[in-house]
């Protein structure tokens, strides 16, 4: 459409950082959760206001799942129970099957018939069909692999850059710390005041 506006986020651009905490610190703008019926042009702005899913009938899938799968014994067979409720959502986006994606398309085609394969399975389906919805970090802490995934510089692209050949370039943004403790929080105070025979969790 000749009307229609598009984000405009470099420097010296209607939604560049003068805006102060209306700007993207990393410039990536998610349009996951927006209402698609949204309309913005030069001459009207129309927000259409929707239930925010509080919680998905795909991530209850995707939990269920995983909980069939860490709950079976080593070498015991993958229940179809597993792949089903991954087909479920895998099929709402066009896609085939996971045993039949795998066996067609994989260089490891025998990977969902166990329960290690089927674990890295889920958990990228897991990446995948949750992206942007705040669940990667409580994931990541449930599965124990904070302290790999989460010490790493935080990168973004170059919200300083004018021209567009710059701010496509990735930049360092920060530096995330994640240590044994941060795993549990820490208990408040104020609780182990009450409650004498609290003991504070590891760390803190």
């Amino acid at each position: 459409m000749e009307n229609m506006l598009y984000l405009e986020a470099k420097k010296d651009q209607l939604g560049d950082k003068r805006l102060q905490r209306l700007y993207s610190i990393t410039g990536y703008w998610p349009k996951k959760l927006v209402c698609y019926e949204n309309i913005i042009d030069n001459t009207s702005i129309m927000i259409k206001e929707y239930p925010f899913p509080i919680i998905r009938l795909a991530d209850l899938y995707l939990m269920y799942a995983e909980a069939l799968n860490e709950s079976l014994n080593d070498g015991e067979a993958v229940p179809p129970a597993v792949y089903e409720s991954l087909d479920l959502i895998r099929k709402r986006s066009g896609l085939e099957g996971v045993k039949e994606y795998w066996q067609k398309y994989s260089i490891n085609p025998t990977k969902p018939d166990t329960k290690e394969g089927m674990r890295e399975i889920i958990r990228r389906e897991r990446s995948i069909e949750l992206a942007l919805e705040t669940h990667r970090f409580f994931d990541i802490r449930r599965w124990k692999l904070g302290l790999s995934a989460f010490n790493t510089t935080l990168t973004g692209w170059s919200i300083n850059e004018s021209e567009t050949q710059g701010y496509y370039q990735l930049y360092p943004i920060g530096y995330m710390r994640f240590t044994q403790k941060d795993y549990l929080w820490p208990i408040k105070k104020q609780n182990m005041i009450v409650n004498p025979q609290l003991i504070q969790n590891p760390g803190w």
